[in-house]
């Protein structure tokens, strides 16, 4: 029952982004910023303005 109450609570965090959003995160002390290009039920794929892609 856990384990899904917190799958459920992932999946609405995730909801939230759109693809194109802009979006920005810090994965290792330093701010990065980048859009939305793929959306999966477990991950969100960003392409960073210096061209990197980062699967979330």
């Amino acid at each position: 029952m856990i384990q899904l109450l917190d799958q459920q609570s992932t999946w609405q965090s995730m909801v939230k982004f759109n693809i194109g959003q802009r979006v920005s995160f810090d994965p290792d002390g330093r701010m990065r910023w980048g859009v939305v290009i793929k959306f999966n039920p477990k991950t969100v794929v960003v392409m960073t303005d210096d061209g990197h892609r980062w699967n979330s």
